[in-house]
This record gives structure tokens, C-alpha cells and sequence, in this order.
């Protein structure tokens, strides 16, 4: 199965171009009969020049890696390690240029060998299957929205806060720092049919056209022609500080499988208008024309490709046009789920907690219980204790009373024996031979003979 490849890119209104894509050597039928036909879409960050130079590195180095791939590498994981060593290649050049985490790009890259497409991706660039007239997203944007909606599902916030949140569009996952926070890729491959269109675009394309526009837009004429066409539809939109548009288009041709599947038959008024629409945008527009860049091709055949007798893919089973839909579906029903059970999980941890809380209340409120207990007892005993400390007190110091009464007592009845014991006038003395001193009792006053002058002297001055 040929693979027809095209592409457009447009600097937009922007100053310089960071956006960078590229093909594996769609030539070399040896490579492609086990590695298929490899496209890789990138948007830089991280200032002028270090964003294009670090999406261009990413594109260059997923390419090369991819070129090596042996034939007996199953292309999920090709695709895997690919992607790991772009990113150290642009996680290098950031620390080259003293920008660790500062530097990094978007990438998408998808592999279609046979009628199987594979895909990687990191950032918010998207791929899109368009088949039917509808245009299916594949990958998943990794931007900061992503992770409001889950959390307004788990009720943390409003739902309305997904929408107004200054950061929704902030990039979750992108090549440039150590590790790649988040990688989307297929496990499983999806199987596409003829005339099917793979459409790799940057958020400049995609922010600037609706969905429904794209595919009928990505129908239009050869792969090459409707890659010019988004790319214009992109510009004619005139959106404020257009950001860089860039398109990669690959086209499953229904000429080269024996199964033909029907498309979406566009009426000519409408194909006439979308046409006008895309040939009329780039007189509009007061940039320069959309560049077409080359394509950077690498041959595997200095890498260990295979011989040209490596076997052909066996053919698989014819598939249902709700392929690609089912794949959508999946990864809705994935994101529910995973809401769902992040909600259980909310809502256990909650309860949880809630029994937790209580718990943790009910202990601290026996601990209070305990220690009222503990206080009211220490205090009942210190009463005791004072009380105790009191009476003890009051026993001894009545008893003191008592003791010193009683002393008191005792040294006044001592008293009158004391004075018994004491000899009186004139006995001797107990003990002693010697009689008491005799008292001498004073002379009598003798009468008066004489009055007047001299009396006193005569009274007073004789002699006995």
C-alpha cells in the first residue's frame, strides 16, 4: 500500500517559525516493508530560537533514531525509544544553552506500514484520521485543562473554572525536560482503509479552523494540495497573533488495495466554496506565501536495514467504518473511568478521613476525659494532703499548747515548796554550825530637854 505524503506550513503573525516536520524516505521499500512510512510533527517553546531549533533537533533526531530500527523491533516500541532519545538530544542542547527546563517542543509522530497506523505523541500538538467527512482527534492533549476537567469531575473545583483558568492551555508534557512527564502512544495498532487521510498538525492549524472544516478541507484534491488548503483556512481566520500553522498529510490511496470503501461525497457548491476560502486566504493575509520546507529523509540502510527479502506484513482482516471512532470512544471511556474511580477514590479518602477525624476526636477527647480525671484526683489529693498538713499542724502545735501549759504548771506549784524550804530570821541556817546574825533593833529616841537655839545640836551631837 503506497502512502501519498503532503505538507504546508505558514509563519503566521508571528516572528519567526518554530514549528518543524519531517517524513522517513517513503522511497526506500526495504525500510518500509517493516517500518513503514514515519511522519513527525513539532512546535517549539522556549524563546525564538531555541524553539525552533529545538523542535527542528526533536524532528531530525525521532527521525534518525526511527532509521534504525531492525526489522525484528516491533514498531510501538521503535516509536518509544525514538521519541526518549529526541528528548535527550533537546534536553542536552537546553543544557547547552544554560535553559534546562526552559527549552522544549511539542512532538507527534505516526507510523503507517500496511493498513496499520501507529502513533506517539507529547504536548499539544494533534492527530487527526479523517475518514467519512469526520475528523477524529487520536492523541491526547497534554495541557493543563486536561487535568481541570478531572478535577471539576471529582467536584474540587467549578466546572466553569476549566474554561477561565488563565493556564488551561499550559503544556503538561513536552520534550525538553529530563524525562517526558506524560508519553500518548498506541499499543495497539488502529487499521486504517483506503482513502483515509492522516492529519498531523500543530495547535496554530487547529485553534484557527473547526473540526468539521478540517475535513472537509483535508479531502480536497491530492494530499499536497489539501495540506495548502488547511494552511490557508488557517490564515483566512485572521485569528489575533496567528501562532505558526503547520500540516503534515498522509493519504492511504484506494487505487493500490482490492477493497474500495466508500467516502463522503461533497457537493460542488460546497467543495467550490472551501476551495475559494483556501485560494483566498494567502491574498488576505499580509505575511509572506507559505513556504514549503523540504523533507528530511533519512535512509536506513546505513543503520541495519533489512535485506530486500525481508517479508511482507501479512494482510489483515477487512475492518468496520467505526474503526477509528471506537478508538475515540476507548479513550473517552478510559478518561471516564478514570474520573469515576478518581472520584471513589476521593470519596473513600474522604470518608476515610472522615473516620479518621472522628477517631482521632474521640481520642483526644478520652485523653481530655483522662486528664479532668487525672487533674480532679491530684487536686482532691492535695486537698487531702493540706487538710491532713493542717490537722497535723494544729495536733502539734496543741500539743506544744498543752506542754508548755503544763510546764508553766508545774514551776508554780514549785513555788510555795520552794518558799517553805527558805529558813526564817534568826535560825541558822540548815547545814550550817553558825548561828544567824542577830537583828539589833534601833535605840528609842531619847526625850527632849532642852528647846531652842542649840537644842538641835545638843540633841543631835552628844553621845550615848
Amino acid at each position: 500500500m503506497s502512502i501519498i505524503p503532503g505538507n504546508a506550513q505558514h509563519i503566521g503573525a508571528r516572528a519567526e517559525q518554530q514549528d518543524s516536520f519531517g517524513f522517513s524516505d517513503i522511497s526506500d521499500q526495504v525500510f518500509t516493508r517493516h517500518g513503514g512510512v514515519l511522519a513527525v510533527v513539532a512546535d517549539g517553546m522556549g524563546g525564538l530560537a531555541n524553539g525552533r531549533d529545538a523542535s527542528m533537533l526533536a524532528v531530525r533526531s525521532m527521525l534518525a533514531a526511527y532509521a534504525a530500527k531492525s526489522p525484528d523491533e516491533p514498531i510501538p516500541d521503535a516509536l518509544y525509544r525514538s521519541i526518549i532519545q529526541a528528548n535527550r538530544a533537546v534536553h542536552d542542547f537546553a543544557c547547552s544553552q544554560g535553559k534546562a527546563g526552559g527549552v522544549g517542543t511539542t512532538l507527534v509522530a505516526t507510523v503507517l506500514r500496511g493498513d496499520e497506523l501507529h502513533w506517539i505523541a507529547a504536548g499539544d500538538s494533534r492527530i487527526y484520521m479523517v475518514r467519512d467527512g469526520v475528523c477524529t482527534q487520536i492523541n491526547i492533549d497534554h495541557v493543563y485543562a486536561r487535568e481541570l476537567r478531572m478535577r471539576a469531575a471529582r467536584g474540587e473545583i467549578a466546572a466553569e473554572q476549566v474554561q477561565t483558568h488563565p493556564e488551561r492551555e499550559a503544556l503538561t508534557s513536552f520534550l525538553g525536560d529530563r524525562d517526558i512527564a506524560e508519553i500518548d502512544r498506541s499499543n495497539v495498532p488502529v487499521l486504517v482503509r483506503p482513502g483515509d487521510r492522516l492529519l498531523l498538525c500543530t495547535d496554530g492549524l487547529y485553534r484557527a479552523v473547526p473540526e468539521h472544516e478540517m475535513a472537509a478541507l483535508a479531502v480536497l484534491g491530492a494530499s499536497s494540495a489539501a495540506a495548502e488548503a488547511l494552511v490557508a483556512r488557517a490564515l483566512a481566520s485572521r485569528i489575533p497573533n496567528q501562532d505558526n500553522a503547520t500540516v503534515a498529510l498522509l493519504t492511504v490511496p484506494e487505487s493500490n488495495v482490492s477493497r474500495k470503501v466508500p467516502t463522503l461525497l461533497l457537493g460542488g457548491v460546497a467543495l467550490a466554496a472551501v476551495a475559494l476560502i483556501g485560494v483566498g486566504a494567502y491574498a488576505l493575509w499580509p505575511s509572506p506565501q507559505p513556504a514549503k520546507i523540504d523533507v528530511p529523509v533519512t535512509s536506513p540502510s546505513a543503520t541495519g536495514a533489512p535485506s530486500a527479502t525481508t517479508a511482507a506484513p501479512q494482510s489483515k482482516p477487512d475492518v468496520t467504518d467505526n474503526d477509528i471512532q471506537k478508538r475515540l470512544d476507548d479513550q473517552q471511556n478510559a478518561d471516564k473511568e478514570a474520573q469515576e474511580k478518581a472520584l471513589e477514590e476521593k470519596r473513600a479518602a474522604e470518608a476515610k478521613a472522615a473516620e479518621e477525624k472522628a477517631a482521632a476526636d474521640k481520642k483526644a477527647a478520652d485523653k481530655k476525659a483522662a486528664d479532668k480525671k487525672a487533674a480532679d484526683k491530684k487536686a482532691a489529693a492535695d486537698k487531702k494532703a493540706a487538710e491532713d498538713k493542717k490537722a497535723a499542724d494544729d495536733k502539734k502545735a496543741a500539743a506544744d499548747k498543752k506542754a508548755e501549759e503544763e510546764k508553766r504548771l508545774k514551776a508554780e506549784e514549785k513555788k510555795p515548796v520552794e518558799a517553805a524550804k527558805k529558813p526564817a530570821s534568826g535560825e541558822p541556817h540548815a547545814g550550817s554550825g553558825e548561828a544567824a546574825p542577830q537583828l539589833v533593833a534601833p535605840p528609842a529616841p531619847r526625850p527632849e530637854t532642852s528647846t531652842g537655839p542649840g537644842a538641835d545640836l545638843q540633841n543631835g551631837g552628844g553621845k550615848q
